[in-house]
């Protein structure tokens, strides 16, 4: 399902983890043909928290500004 069109109404078909690492690496991956990383397409997590407010967040750069990786970067939005 895409990122936008997730919704409050969906949440519960998706499993929850407790572990506090499951967002690890695999919302990226390195391409060695040309030595970079790129984002895993149309890969996002749901996340709670501890007042129990849901959250939609994706990743969509692995890189600064001037190229030089190692800063990801993510948009989340509150599902309400």
């Amino acid at each position: 399902m895409p990122f936008e069109n997730f919704n409050h109404n969906n949440i519960s078909a998706y499993p929850f983890h407790n572990t506090g690492n499951i967002i690890g690496f695999e919302w990226k991956f390195f391409n060695f043909n040309d030595n970079k990383y790129y984002i895993t397409p149309d890969m996002y997590y749901i996340v709670k928290d501890k007042d129990e407010q849901y959250y939609k967040l994706k990743f969509y750069d692995f890189y600064n500004s001037t190229g030089v990786r190692g800063y990801p970067a993510f948009c989340y939005q509150r599902i309400l």
